[in-house]
């Protein structure tokens, strides 16, 4: 078997040299007019950015903070209803007990109070760190530290999501 003679097509130097120069002058003067472009385009951009996360940030706290406020009335309701119905059952037993037997209840119900309104209190605490960890004054800290180029924490910027960017 015989192999095939390979050939080299044979191309000038000075052919190679030209084309060379081509793609560099095309490369750079390309990559200088995208330069100018960019540099104008991303400080309007940074711009737009920045006060839409701004915008972004204030969102973001009005909703947890408005979280916050039905997690604590939730938790204070459940608190309440618990304390109630132990002071409630706390009355009733104590009636029937003196009706039947003409003995009192030792005085008292903290126990049954407590144990009712655990879980009311769990909620309530519940809300109150999400309050403290979303008040006001952490906004405007979180936003002055943004604005002077500090950038986000990092809970906030993983809690923002596209839809704090849209009103």
């Amino acid at each position: 078997m015989e192999h095939p003679v390979q050939t080299r097509i044979a191309t000038p130097l000075f052919m190679r040299g030209r084309l060379l120069l081509v793609v560099l002058n095309t490369c750079l003067s390309l990559s200088v007019f995208a330069q100018s472009e960019t540099g104008i385009d991303s400080a309007r951009a940074q711009f737009s950015f920045s006060t839409d996360t701004v915008q972004a940030i204030h969102h973001l706290f009005s909703i947890k903070r408005r979280g916050a406020n039905i997690v604590t009335g939730t938790g204070v309701a459940v608190a309440g209803t618990g304390i109630f119905l132990a002071q409630l059952s706390y009355a009733v037993l104590n009636s029937f007990k003196t009706a039947y037997s003409g003995k009192r209840l030792e005085p008292g119900p903290g126990a049954a109070s407590l144990r009712l309104s655990l879980p009311g209190l769990f909620i309530t605490t519940l809300g109150i760190i999400k309050r403290v960890r979303f008040s006001r004054s952490r906004e405007a800290n979180v936003i002055s530290a943004y604005e002077q180029g500090r950038g986000l924490p990092p809970t906030i910027r993983q809690s923002l999501r596209p839809e704090h960017f849209y009103n």
